[in-house]
C-alpha cells in the first residue's frame, strides 16, 4: 500500500514539471548553453499612451509655406498612423487636451476592432479650450499610470508647444518616470517654430535622455516622427516571436518526456492491477469496523439519554415537594389575609351606614336650599325687570328733554312753530296707554330716530305709518332695490308696532307692580312676557334708527337730503353704485373715511367683511399715494393697480398707514416710470 502511494507522489511531481515547464518558455530555455552577453537590451513595451493636444491655438495652420494644414489634422493623422502600427493585445490609452483633460480610452488591450472606433472618434475633435499643459501630464500620473507601476510606457505627445506654463509643465513631466517600471517618448511638434520644439525636447528628455522630439508639419514628417514608435513596436513583434520559439523548444523536450513518464505510468498500472483484490478486502474490513463504531456509538447515546432523563426526573421531584411547601405557607397566609379582610368588612359595612344616615339628613338640608334659591332667583328676576324699565324710563326722560330742546331750537330758525305742543300731544296720547312707560321710551327713540316734527297735530299708529311712507315720496332720486328692501322693512316694523299696541289695550300692564304678574288679576301681562316686549320694542327702535340714518331724512315734511357723489369711493376695484350707496349708508362717503373706518363700522356695510376690509387697504393706498406723489386720485388709482399687478409680493408685507413703507412705494413708482 505504502509503495503505491510513493509511486503515485512521484507521477504528480513529474507531471507538474512538465506543465511547469510548458508554461514558463524561459525557465526551458534556460537549459540551453549560456552565450555571453554585450549590452542590454530595453525593455519591451507593454503599455502605449496617446496625449494629443486639442486646444483653441490647434486649429490654426502649421505655417509651412505651401502646405498649409492645421495643426490639429496633422495631430490626428499622426494619432491614426501611430493606432494602425500598435501590435493588437497591447495596451493603448487616449488622452484629450481642450478645455479640461479627459480620458477618450483608459488603458486596455488592443482589440482588431477598436482601430476603426478610434479613427471614427479623432475625426471628430475640434479644436477649443485653453487649459494649461501641466493639467494633462498630471491626469497621466494620478490617473491613467495609477495601477501601472510595473509596465513600460510609451508615450507619444503631439501639440505646438503653445504653453504659458512651460516651467511647471516640465517639472510635472520629469515625475511621470517614476509612476512605472520604464517610460520612453516622442514628442511631435504641429507648428513650425523652433521655440515649440525646443519646448517638447525638454519634455522629451525629461522622460529619458535618449528621446527627442520632431516637427511633423505635413503627411511626409509622419515616418520620421513616428519612427521611434514604429521600432518600439518592431521590438514587441521580435519579442513575440522570441517566445514562440522558445515555446516550441520546450514542447519537443515535454514530448520526450511525457514519453517516459507514459512508460512509467504503464508499469504503476499493472502494480495497481495486482493489489486491487488486497484494496477491496481492506474496504469489506473498514466497513465492518465502521459498522460496529456506528452501533457503538447509538448505545453510548442510548445510556447518555436515559441518564439526562434520570437527572430530570430527580429534580422534578425535588421541585414538586418545593412547590407543596409553599402551596402550605400560601395558604396560612391566605387564611390570614381573610380574617383581616372580614374584620375590615364589618367596620366598613357599620361606617357606611353612618354615611347613609348622615346623606339623608344632608340631602334634606339641600332639598330646602334649593327651595330657597328658587325663590331668591325668582325675586332678583323681578327685581331685573323693574330696575331695566326703571333704566329705559330714565333714558326716556333724557331723550324727551333732549329732544325738546333740538325742538325748541329747530322751532327758532324754522317754520315749524308748534313742535312743542305737537309733541306734548303725543306724550298725552302716549301715556293714555295703560301700558305708557315702555311706549314712551320707545316713542322718544322713534322720534330721535326719525327727526319727526309734524305740522299736523297728533298721530297715532296709522298716523306714523302714513308719515315715514312719506319719505319715499319726497327723495327726488331713483330708489334702488336695496333702498326700496329697507322702506318696506319700515312698514313691516310698523305693522309689529300696531300689534303690540293692539295686545297691550287688551292686557294692560303696570310697571309700578311688584308682584309675578304686572296689571289687575290675571288679565294682565306675566314677567317672561313683559320682558319679552321690553327686548322686541328695543330691538325695532334699533333697527329704525340705524335705517334712518341710511335713509338721510332730516324731516319727515321736508325734502331728503342727496347723497354724495359716488365717484370717489368707486375707484376701488369691485365698488359700483349699489356698493358705494350701501358705504354712504353706513356713514361712509368718500376713500378717506373708507380708509380710516374700524371694522366695526365696515359692518354696518352689508357685505363680506373680509372684502371690504381688502376695500378699506386699497382706498388706503390710493389716498397714500396721491398725498406723497401729489397726484389726483385717478392717476393714484392707475399707479397702485399697476404695481399690485408687478409688485404684489411688496404689497403683501408692507403698511399704508406707515410713511415709510408708503416711501418705498413711492419709489416703486418711481422707478417703473
Amino acid at each position: 500500500m505504502s509503495h503505491s502511494k510513493q509511486l503515485t507522489t512521484v507521477c504528480g511531481l513529474l507531471l507538474a514539471a512538465v506543465f511547469f515547464l510548458i508554461g514558463t518558455p524561459a525557465l526551458a530555455q534556460s537549459t540551453a548553453p549560456a552565450t555571453p552577453v554585450t549590452t542590454q537590451p530595453p525593455p519591451v513595451t507593454t503599455d502605449f499612451i496617446l496625449l494629443l493636444d486639442a486646444r483653441q491655438t490647434m486649429a490654426a495652420n502649421t505655417n509651412t509655406s505651401g502646405n498649409p494644414y492645421e495643426r490639429l489634422q496633422i495631430a490626428v493623422a499622426a494619432a491614426n498612423t501611430a493606432v494602425q502600427a500598435i501590435p493588437v493585445g497591447t495596451n493603448l490609452g487616449i488622452v484629450i487636451l481642450q478645455d479640461n483633460v479627459r480620458t477618450l480610452r483608459p488603458l486596455s488591450p488592443l482589440r482588431p476592432t477598436d482601430r476603426q472606433h478610434v479613427q471614427t472618434v479623432l475625426s471628430k475633435l475640434t479644436a477649443t479650450g485653453h487649459s494649461p499643459m501641466h493639467l494633462a501630464i498630471q491626469h497621466l500620473r494620478d490617473h491613467v499610470l495609477l495601477s501601472h507601476s510595473k509596465s513600460n510606457v510609451f508615450l507619444l505627445l503631439m501639440s505646438d508647444g503653445n504653453d504659458t506654463s512651460f516651467s511647471r509643465t516640465l517639472t510635472e513631466t520629469g515625475t511621470l518616470k517614476n509612476k512605472t517600471a520604464s517610460m520612453r517618448s516622442v514628442m511631435l511638434a504641429t507648428y513650425v517654430s523652433d521655440d515649440s520644439l525646443d519646448k517638447l525636447q525638454k519634455m522629451a528628455q525629461a522622460i529619458h535622455p535618449d528621446d527627442n522630439a520632431h516637427h511633423v508639419l505635413h503627411h511626409g514628417d509622419l515616418p520620421t516622427g513616428l519612427l521611434p514608435l514604429q521600432l518600439a513596436c518592431d521590438a514587441i513583434d521580435d519579442h513575440r516571436l522570441e517566445l514562440l520559439a522558445s515555446t516550441g523548444s520546450a514542447l519537443s523536450d515535454s514530448r520526450r518526456l511525457v514519453g517516459r513518464l507514459q512508460n512509467q505510468l504503464a508499469t504503476l498500472q499493472q502494480v495497481e492491477a495486482n493489489r486491487d483484490q488486497l484494496r477491496r478486502q481492506l474496504d469489506a474490513i473498514t466497513q465492518a469496523e465502521a459498522t460496529q463504531r456506528t452501533a457503538a456509538t447509538r448505545l453510548s447515546n442510548r445510556i447518555s439519554t436515559l441518564e439526562a432523563q434520570k437527572a430530570q426526573a430527580d429534580k422534578a421531584v425535588v421541585d414538586l415537594k418545593a412547590a407543596r411547601q409553599a402551596d402550605q405557607l400560601a395558604a396560612l397566609k391566605l387564611q390570614a389575609d381573610l380574617d383581616v379582610a372580614r374584620s375590615a368588612l364589618t367596620t366598613s359595612r357599620a361606617d357606611l351606614q353612618k354615611a347613609v344616615s348622615e346623606r339623608d339628613a344632608l340631602h334634606g338640608k339641600v332639598v330646602a336650599d334649593v327651595e330657597a334659591k328658587r325663590g331668591l332667583e325668582s325675586d332678583l328676576k323681578a327685581a331685573q325687570v323693574q330696575a331695566n324699565l326703571l333704566t329705559q324710563q330714565l333714558n326716556t326722560e333724557q331723550e324727551l328733554k333732549k329732544l325738546k330742546e333740538e325742538r325748541k331750537a329747530g322751532n327758532k330758525q324754522g317754520p315749524n312753530n308748534n313742535a312743542d305742543e305737537q309733541t306734548k300731544a303725543i306724550l298725552s296720547a302716549i301715556n293714555s296707554n295703560p301700558f305708557g312707560q315702555l311706549f314712551e321710551y320707545f316713542w322718544a327713540q322713534l322720534l330721535g330716530v326719525l327727526g319727526v316734527v309734524g305740522t299736523g297735530g297728533y298721530f297715532g299708529w296709522k298716523n306714523l305709518l302714513s308719515k315715514v311712507r312719506e319719505i319715499d315720496s319726497n327723495v327726488d332720486t331713483k330708489l334702488s332695490n336695496q333702498e326700496q328692501a329697507r322702506h318696506e322693512r319700515v312698514n313691516s316694523l310698523a305693522g309689529q308696532l300696531q300689534a303690540i299696541h293692539e295686545i297691550l289695550q287688551q292686557r294692560p300692564a303696570r310697571l309700578s307692580d311688584p308682584g309675578s304678574r304686572f296689571g289687575n288679576g290675571d288679565d294682565g301681562i306675566s314677567q317672561p312676557q313683559a320682558l319679552a316686549v321690553s327686548e322686541k320694542l328695543s330691538e325695532i327702535t334699533a333697527e329704525l334708527r340705524v335705517i334712518g340714518r341710511q335713509i338721510g331724512a332730516s324731516t319727515i315734511s321736508g325734502t331728503a337730503k342727496r347723497g354724495p357723489s359716488l365717484a370717489d369711493l368707486k375707484l376701488v376695484n369691485g365698488i359700483g353704485s349699489v356698493t358705494a350707496r350701501e358705504l354712504v349708508a353706513a356713514g361712509i362717503e368718500n376713500l378717506a373715511q373708507l380708509s380710516a373706518a374700524s371694522d366695526d363700522e365696515l359692518r354696518n356695510v352689508p357685505e363680506n367683511l373680509a372684502r371690504v376690509q381688502k376695500w378699506r387697504e386699497e382706498a388706503g393706498w390710493i389716498v397714500a399715494i396721491a398725498k406723497a406723489t401729489g397726484s389726483s386720485r385717478e392717476d393714484a388709482k392707475k399707479a397702485f393697480y399697476g404695481l399690485a399687478d408687478s409688485h404684489k409680493d411688496a404689497l403683501d408685507v408692507l403698511n399704508w398707514r406707515k410713511p415709510e413703507d408708503v416711501a418705498v412705494i413711492v419709489k416703486l413708482l418711481s422707478d417703473q416710470a
